[in-house]
């Protein structure tokens, strides 16, 4: 029997998703096989988020879905699968690129909208940076020396420099990735206690890299500011989550931070730091894909003036006419 393509039923709600019941497989040349079903995001249903990149907008490898039909995925995504698909039990996950309906931009304006509650109530975040064997070796690596005795035992006035430059070579060879320049990442890691960073065959729990870059501060990494401001974000929201004020950081500020960050579509640069921005109860019904971009960029032009943020509101009129 052929395979159909896979057809979207619209959710139920505003508080609905989909999560996907990964099938286990025993061999990783096995194909994808998952089911996809509804859920209501305040009821506890376990998942797993995944964060990556979708790379190149390739649809060449295939999920089979319920045994029937086919949704076409990126190479990306299928390598992500592959990874966290148990070998004995089915896994269920949230990935945006399934689990949103992409081609119903109003289904997408109310998913994104609700991506904080998606990802902060999901069990673990499962961060796939790729099959890079060098950046998998720097990975282990990385977690071999956080563990070690002078890692933590140092000595202040006799700094260790052979072990600072272990650590700096390898934090720059994996800021160095993709993932770490992607917008969509900040709030995906930001509001979830639990990442867990995958390479190849490697992982490394994030706390173990927010020990590493406060111990070594990140300077030689990518985008240093950018980076920095949000793990101070993550340990002010999962560290002190009895604070009066897990940000205070509005849109705005957030824009000029992640300036750096990248994403394919130009209206992700302002839907992709709402969720975790202090402003974020006010500006999520803001999220419509259906908006021209051009009119959404002069509506937080607009705002920038509002709050006499001159150069952010001169980079918006940029980026609107560029």
């Amino acid at each position: 029997m052929s395979l159909q393509p896979y057809t979207y039923t619209p959710l139920s709600g505003n508080a609905h998703t989909r999560v996907i019941k990964l099938q286990p497989a025993k061999n990783n040349s096995d194909p994808l096989h998952c089911t996809v079903e509804e859920i209501r995001l305040d009821t506890g249903e376990l998942y797993s988020a995944i964060s990556y990149t979708w790379g190149k907008p390739n649809f060449i490898e295939k999920l089979i879905i319920d045994q029937t039909y086919i949704l076409p995925i990126t190479p990306n995504l299928h390598d992500a699968l592959v990874r966290f698909r148990l070998r004995e039990e089915t896994r269920s996950l949230w990935t945006d690129a399934v689990c949103i309906n992409q081609q119903d931009d109003a289904e997408k304006s109310k998913q994104v909208a609700s991506m904080t509650n998606i990802y902060r109530q999901a069990s673990s975040v499962l961060v796939w940076l790729g099959n890079y064997p060098k950046e998998a070796k720097a990975l282990k690596e990385l977690g071999q020396i956080s563990r070690r005795k002078e890692f933590w035992h140092r000595d202040p006035d006799h700094p260790n420099e052979k072990l600072r430059d272990e650590i700096l070579d390898r934090l720059f060879l994996l800021t160095d990735l993709p993932w770490f320049g992607r917008r969509w990442i900040i709030q995906e890691v930001v509001l979830n206690p639990e990442p867990v960073l995958f390479c190849a065959t490697e992982e490394l729990h994030w706390l173990r890299l927010v020990a590493i870059f406060g111990n070594f501060g990140v300077q030689r990494a990518k985008k240093p500011q950018s980076l920095e401001t949000m793990l101070d974000l993550w340990k002010t929201r999962i560290l002190s989550p009895d604070a009066p004020n897990k940000t205070n950081f509005k849109l705005l500020d957030l824009m000029d931070v992640f300036e750096h960050f990248d994403c394919a579509n130009p209206k992700d640069k302002i839907y992709a730091l709402i969720g975790i921005s202090a402003d974020h109860d006010l500006l999520r019904n803001k999220v419509d894909y259906s908006m021209p971009t051009g009119a959404l960029y002069t509506w937080l032009a607009a705002a920038a003036l509002d709050e006499v943020d001159t150069r952010l509101a001169m980079r918006m009129w940029q980026a609107i006419f560029a």
